[in-house]
Order: structure tokens, then C-alpha cells, then sequence
């Protein structure tokens, strides 16, 4: 992907910093995302989520692409993250396992594997807030940080609240959590990057 980037819009990758990948990963699932819905529009008020689109033939490709694309460019801007800090190994260590989380929901359908996935997804959603509630920690001045957390912790107890019913706004609460998460890790990354 960085390869065809770097040949159609002349991209040099040793410039693009760790946030921007982030970014990047975020904005092309959620692209993709949207191709799902709108191929799917019941999947709205479904309560499987985003996993719901790895069960339906139609839109297993982007799915998946979704999610392989997100894990790749998280494991890329993990190799650019500087080791100058504990915050920035955290970081670069929860960037990858994320990526690694990411490809085992490919790779788990809920509707084969449910147990191990809802693992792989949980996990994925724990180390997330976990991560951000660590950066708070560490620099506890940031009001909108604390709001992002908020809004993390919130999604993310509807989107488990959403598995226990039979219909329910799940892929909605997980684009906001996403959403609020990138915000957040991005917002550390460039502090990050000025540090360097």
C-alpha cells in the first residue's frame, strides 16, 4: 500500500509520522466501513457490529480489508515511534498488539469461532481504553483527553451491553470508541514526535 502511494502520489514514507499512519489505517477502514453499510443496511441495527460484515459473503472483502489495512498501517506507525519514553514503548507495544488483535477478528467469523473472537475483540477494546486511561495518567492536564476516555468507557459498555440483546446500535458505539481512540493515541504520538 505505502509502495503505491509512494509511486501514484509521490508519498516519501520516511517522512510520514506515526499519527499520520494512524490515520491513514483509521480513515481507509472506516471507508470501507461505510461500502458495508451501505451494501448492508440492516447491519445497522444488528448486534453483531462490525463483525456482522465478516459473516455476509458480500462483504467479507472489505471487512476484512478494512481491518488488515487498520492492523498494518497501527503496525507501521509502531516502527516509528520513538523509544524515548515508557509512554512511547506502551504505545509502540499496544500499536502491535492491536494490529495482531485486528487480524484475529479477520480470522475468527464470529459465526464459527464466537468465543475466541469476542476474546480477540474484547481484548482489542480493554487494551485500547487501558492504554488511554495510562496516558491520562501520565498527563493528567488535558481535560479533552478525559472527555475522549469518557466517551471510550461509554461506547464501549453499549457496544457490550448491544451483545446481550437482539438488536442494537453496536457498530455505531464501535466507530465512536475507534473514533475517540485514535483521537486520543494520535494526539500522544504527535507530543511524541516534537519530543524526538
Amino acid at each position: 500500500m505505502l509502495c503505491l502511494g509512494s509511486m501514484v502520489f509521490g508519498i516519501n514514507y520516511k517522512k510520514i509520522k506515526p499519527h499520520q499512519l494512524i490515520w491513514a489505517g483509521f480513515v481507509l477502514a472506516l471507508i470501507l466501513f461505510v461500502i458495508c453499510i451501505i451494501s448492508r443496511p440492516e447491519s445497522l441495527g444488528h448486534n453483531d457490529g462490525l463483525s456482522y460484515f465478516g459473516a455476509v459473503w458480500w462483504t467479507v472483502v472489505p471487512y476484512s480489508v478494512a481491518f488488515l489495512s487498520y492492523g498494518t498501517f497501527c503496525w507501521l506507525a509502531s516502527n516509528k515511534v520513538p523509544d524515548k519514553s515508557r509512554s512511547a514503548k506502551f504505545i509502540k507495544w499496544f500499536l502491535r498488539l492491536m494490529a495482531i488483535m485486528l487480524v484475529g477478528l479477520i480470522l475468527t467469523p464470529h459465526t464459527v469461532i464466537n468465543s475466541v473472537h469476542k476474546t480477540f475483540g474484547s481484548t482489542l477494546f480493554a487494551s485500547q481504553l487501558l492504554l488511554s486511561m495510562y496516558l491520562f495518567y501520565k498527563n493528567p492536564k488535558q481535560f479533552y483527553v478525559f472527555i475522549l476516555i469518557i466517551i471510550m468507557f461509554a461506547s464501549g459498555l453499549f457496544s457490550a451491553a448491544f451483545l446481550f440483546s437482539s438488536a442494537g446500535f453496536m457498530i455505531q458505539a464501535q466507530i465512536i470508541y475507534q473514533f475517540a481512540f485514535v483521537v486520543l493515541v494520535t494526539h500522544y504520538l504527535k507530543i511524541l514526535n516534537k519530543l524526538k
